[in-house]
């Protein structure tokens, strides 16, 4: 699998690289939207399945100063998992988030359930806020 493929998105407001797969999938995008409601740099992960559909993903967040989105904490990244539907045209079921949990130390100790949104009803399962 050729994973070489780069290219930079750059306009006036934001700057996002993304590296791509043999096969067109984004596999790894990073930057920043500089936008009013995504003002953040980022990195984040893809990943596939064989039959081509997203199973996880993978979402650093950093602070101003990273604007190279290099990580640093290799634990602290929000871990989204897709499910799907089987069938002959599978349908996106289920979307559950995970989110890094430190103890007062500021010392990784587990990965935290978020949530978990049923897609086709359009319902939170569950859903934990604290």
């Amino acid at each position: 699998m050729n994973e070489s493929n780069h290219k930079e998105k750059d306009n006036e407001d934001s700057t996002v690289h993304e590296r791509k797969d043999s096969m067109g999938r984004v596999v790894e995008r990073w930057g920043n939207y500089h936008t009013d409601d995504d003002n953040t740099n980022f990195r984040e992960f893809y990943y596939y399945d064989e039959n081509g559909s997203l199973v996880k993903e993978k979402r650093y967040s950093f602070e101003e100063d990273n604007s190279s989105c290099i990580i640093k904490d290799t634990a602290g990244y929000i871990e989204v998992k897709y499910t799907y539907k089987s069938g002959d045209n599978p349908v996106l079921e289920k979307i559950i988030q995970y989110t890094p949990q430190y103890d007062e130390n500021g010392k990784f100790i587990e990965r935290k359930l978020h949530f978990i949104k049923d897609v086709i009803r359009n319902v939170d399962l569950y859903r934990d806020d604290s």
